[in-house]
């Protein structure tokens, strides 16, 4: 199954959401039932779980969100999904990566209407697929929405925690610090930042102000490290924040290059942790479907299994059930789920095996 908490839990919440929907149409549906009939509705809803499971499903995956109505002076734009006969069968390849159409909503013919326009963005070979960019979307995005991940993510990342209050707890446990009172409190002026706060908050912090909250956002936000060795400057700075407080090496006024280096440690730190805890290594994953590194994402750093880091390289399984030996084995959806998982170990190992890691602003 799914490898990564922050998906895991996502996933969960879907099931909620749908579950919810479902039972929503059946109160309705009996409504509706007992006023045609004077009466309440008996017999089960003309819907049944499944199918409505599957018309979420294609909502989600086959239709486009398009303005249908532009918005007129202070009333806001409206959007509905809608489904584009042939045009909801073309697969997806980002800009750069296998992209040879793009599309947009235009005004109708006479200005009646919407009409959606597919042109070419270069020259199409006959019986050469037409692929358009599905837009700004995450693999984990993608993954979980359209059922497939993409085989070029330069942007793929990971978050490291599933809320700030995990990744301050983690680094005073890992630190020891836990119980010193001057990185106690710098953890909880650091808390309303990481949840919602501007970024300047953490050099705030850091000088001993208290940052102010600015409003929420999704738990994991600044909390990720993407590939080619970046890692959310908001993390960074929480920790060189956690570390200023403490001193590096026992300095209180270390300099700035020994405070990044001490918090770009407990980055690779956690990363490793993360790749050891995975039920199946990197390694295995990849032999199990049969590919190399750059087969699951052609952006990844490693050409081969061989130049992978030594976290990647654990037991093929770690206590785990019995696990199909070949991609022969595997059903389309554990073949997917294989694939997702490899993809996010393969951030982590990109953070890994960088000289140094670069902050990525917001």
């Amino acid at each position: 199954g799914v490898q990564f908490a922050h998906t895991r839990k996502e996933l969960h919440e879907l099931r909620f959401l749908v579950d919810h929907w479902y039972e929503e149409h059946r109160r309705k549906e009996k409504a509706d039932g007992g006023a045609q009939q004077g009466g309440e509705a008996k017999g089960t809803p003309n819907v049944l779980l499944g199918d409505f499971e599957a018309a979420m499903t294609l909502t989600h995956s086959r239709t486009f969100l398009a303005c249908v109505e532009e918005g007129a002076g202070n009333s806001a734009p409206w959007f509905a999904r809608v489904l584009v006969p042939l045009g909801d069968m073309i697969n997806h390849a980002p800009e750069g990566g296998g992209r040879n159409a793009v599309w947009s909503f235009e005004d109708g013919v006479e200005g009646e209407g919407k009409a959606m326009v597919f042109r070419a963005a270069r020259e199409i070979a006959a019986g050469e697929e037409v692929l358009a960019d599905y837009g700004h979307k995450s693999c984990d995005h993608l993954f979980l929405y359209y059922g497939f991940v993409p085989s070029c993510m330069p942007n793929d990342s990971v978050p490291l925690f599933e809320d700030a209050t995990e990744a301050l707890e983690w680094w005073l446990v890992a630190r020891g610090e836990e119980g010193n009172p001057q990185a106690l409190e710098r953890a909880r002026q650091l808390l309303a930042w990481l949840e919602g706060g501007g970024h300047t908050a953490a050099q705030e912090a850091a000088r001993g102000v208290e940052p102010a909250s600015s409003g929420s956002r999704d738990s994991t936000d600044g909390l990720c490290v993407h590939l080619q060795g970046r890692v959310d400057a908001q993390l960074l700075e929480a920790f060189i924040a956690l570390e200023l407080a403490c001193g590096v090496d026992g300095q209180a006024d270390s300099d700035g290059d020994a405070l990044l280096a001490a918090a770009d440690t407990m980055v690779r730190r956690r990363c490793a942790e993360l790749l050891r805890s995975t039920p199946t290594s990197l390694k295995s994953d990849l032999e199990l479907l049969g590919v190399q590194p750059r087969d699951v994402n052609a952006a990844a750093p490693f050409g081969a299994i061989s130049e992978l880091p030594e976290e990647a390289c654990g037991a093929a399984c770690r206590g785990s059930p019995a696990q199909p030996t070949c991609a022969a084995d595997l059903s389309e959806e554990a073949e997917c789920v294989t694939r997702y998982n490899a993809a996010k170990k393969l951030v982590l190992c990109a953070v890994l095996v960088e000289e140094k890691l670069a902050p990525l602003d917001a």
